[in-house]
């Protein structure tokens, strides 16, 4: 998908997506480890903020943003 993203349908309408090209060069430990989806980006950002997570980037392209989870993974939230 879009020549970076491999979509693998997990049942129930979950996927498991990897990005080809998601971090900059040398700096691996600052790319997500694999995302979530949502049907409403700016809400899930609110909920995020309201819970108290990290948030590492800001929504970008009001597409996605990214978190830090407790173990310092980073996450990101995407819309689908």
């Amino acid at each position: 998908m879009h020549g970076h993203l491999a979509v693998f349908p997990k049942g129930s309408g979950a996927r498991l997506i990897l990005d080809a090209r998601i971090f900059a060069l040398g700096r691996p430990q600052d790319a997500p480890l694999f995302h979530f989806d949502t049907e409403d980006v700016a809400a899930a950002h609110h909920h995020a903020v309201a819970l108290g997570v990290e948030i590492v980037t800001p929504v970008q392209f009001e597409q996605w943003f990214t978190i830090r989870d407790p173990d310092g993974n980073v996450l990101m939230i995407c819309r689908c």
